[in-house]
């Protein structure tokens, strides 16, 4: 949840202007990075209201898999009747004429979102010397709401959150296509053993794959000629950790 606070008029919050003109217009000429975008990037990201109620068109018509380009967000403002409010057409060419390259639109994203974090935390700052100054009666319910205030911020990092359904089926359809096209059955990181690489796929992303056995019949050992094997037969990076081992 945003937490609202005044912030002292004589210094300007963090954004970035740019860096939204960039992210939109990269968006405008190619739509591809909306998906991994959309993930945490979100509307009140945006420090600008204008640049808000066209991320909103685009926005709206990535959540129904429509075309986004110059025409279709154009057309989404004008149903919103928010066309002139942004600056009409001539704002949205601007915003594609400035934009260095559309590669890089994750990476706008990011800057915009940081940005984003930074004002609210610029706002819980304001907020706990607030609470400093006021009267209270308990001490720590002054502390828990300033951790509260913090812990807000801080939760904004975690991207892992709920995702809306569309951006769920888009991605999910996206796997499958890519998947149909390949030529062979092993859709995953594949293994030494044949016959667990037809039963499994392969390695899927994000499986946890226990290998539980009594003391030493091999766990270990097995653990390793896997990761050994993924790292050099599917050129795959590999991190082991131990608990039980030293390094050597």
């Amino acid at each position: 949840m945003a937490i609202e606070a005044p912030i002292p008029r004589d210094r300007i919050p963090p954004q970035s202007l740019e860096m939204e003109q960039a992210f939109l217009g990269s968006i405008l000429v190619d739509a591809t990075p909306m998906g991994p975008a959309s993930e945490f990037l979100k509307v009140e990201d945006f420090y600008r209201d204008t640049h808000r109620l066209i991320y909103e068109a685009i926005l709206a018509l990535h959540e129904r898999n429509s075309a986004i380009d110059l025409l279709t967000v154009q057309e989404q403002l004008r149903i919103m009747g928010k066309l002139e409010q942004v600056g009409g057409a001539p704002y949205l060419v601007q915003l594609t004429n400035a934009t260095p390259t559309s590669e890089n639109a994750v990476y706008y994203a990011r800057v915009v979102h940081e940005k984003a974090i930074l004002r609210q935390l610029l706002s819980a700052s304001s907020k706990i010397q607030s609470l400093a100054h006021s009267d209270y009666d308990d001490i720590r319910q002054v502390v828990d709401q300033a951790e509260q205030a913090v812990f807000q911020v801080a939760a904004e990092r975690d991207t892992r959150n709920f995702v809306p359904m569309p951006v769920l089926v888009n991605e999910v359809y996206s796997a499958l296509e890519t998947l149909s096209n390949q030529p062979s059955m092993t859709t995953g990181l594949r293994t030494p053993f044949h016959r667990l690489n037809w039963m499994t796929a392969g390695l899927q992303a994000s499986d946890l794959i226990i290998i539980a056995a009594r003391p030493s019949m091999g766990k270990t050992s097995l653990a390793l000629g896997m990761g050994q094997y993924a790292a050099i037969h599917e050129r795959a990076a590999v991190a082991v950790f131990s608990l039980e081992m030293s390094k050597e």
